[in-house]
């Protein structure tokens, strides 16, 4: 969406980033005090987006971060929500498992120790 096109059409003052986009070009100004935390983040990630070969570098990660996750959910019994045919390498989703021992509550905790 062009910025022209944008205009107008955000119900909230702060979050209306076609007008901070119009007062930036304008003036080089914030409308409102700059987010100095989140312009540092963000200059940080894209840093780090550079850093990990870009676009293919993070798809690269991510899709063997996926197969990895995968392949250990299926040991450990879970099936995929999706088919491959309709799967992402971001976001997976999978069906608890039949076993009537199966206590989402237990295996969420054992997973969260494992994390610390």
């Amino acid at each position: 969406m062009q910025t022209a096109e944008a205009t107008g059409n955000c119900r909230s003052l702060s979050l209306d980033a076609a007008s901070q986009w119009e007062g930036l070009e304008e003036n080089g100004q914030f409308r409102f005090t700059p987010p100095t935390h989140s312009l540092l983040a963000f200059t940080q990630a894209l840093k780090e987006y550079e850093h990990q070969g870009g676009l293919q570098g993070r798809a690269k990660r991510y899709k063997e971060n996926c197969r990895v996750l995968q392949e250990g959910m299926d040991e450990m019994g879970f099936t995929k929500l999706l088919s491959d045919k309709h799967q992402g390498y971001i976001i997976t989703s999978f069906h608890f498992p039949k076993h009537t021992n199966f206590q989402f509550n237990d295996f969420y905790l054992r997973l969260n120790d494992l994390g610390k």
